[in-house]
């Protein structure tokens, strides 16, 4: 099954650093390569009372648990809020963090924001995930991203 899952992803999670010059904690991500993965982009169509149509993208993305992180390990979105700033050996999911399609060498810093992020690349915030990372058949997470 592993030879049908040829995408690529990058994902950039989220961490927060206090930053003293300001009264707020600033924002700042690492980034993760995960290969052998697949991405699926949906269109989804609908309409309000009033009649009008909305179109929106949904991603879907299946990471297989033994996909390819570099080594990196996954762990849940609350104890990856606690690891020290330097720690690069984990990667999560979560809602304020962001998948690109394909490897993405950008980094965000002061004068290159998510924002341009998404102008640049084909890329969907986390909206949820499932672990299926029990199933006895391709263990996974299954990503939803909009």
């Amino acid at each position: 099954m592993h030879n049908l899952l040829t995408d690529t992803i990058t994902v950039y999670n989220s961490y927060l650093i206090d930053d003293p010059p300001s009264s707020y904690p600033k924002t700042l991500y690492r980034r993760t390569v995960i290969y052998k993965v697949q991405w699926t982009d949906d269109v989804h169509r609908s309409h309000s009372s009033e009649g009008r149509f909305f179109i929106s993208k949904i991603a879907s993305v299946i990471i297989p648990k033994d996909a390819n992180t570099g080594g990196k390990r996954f762990i849940e979105p609350k104890e990856y809020a606690k690891l020290p700033p330097g720690d690069s050996s984990h990667w999560t999911l979560a809602t304020s963090d962001i998948i690109v399609k394909g490897v993405c060498p950008a980094e965000i810093t002061d004068s290159y924001s998510i924002a341009q992020l998404k102008k640049d690349y084909n890329a969907t915030d986390i909206q949820g995930y499932s672990d299926m990372t029990d199933q006895p058949y391709l263990p996974h997470w299954d990503v939803q991203g909009v």
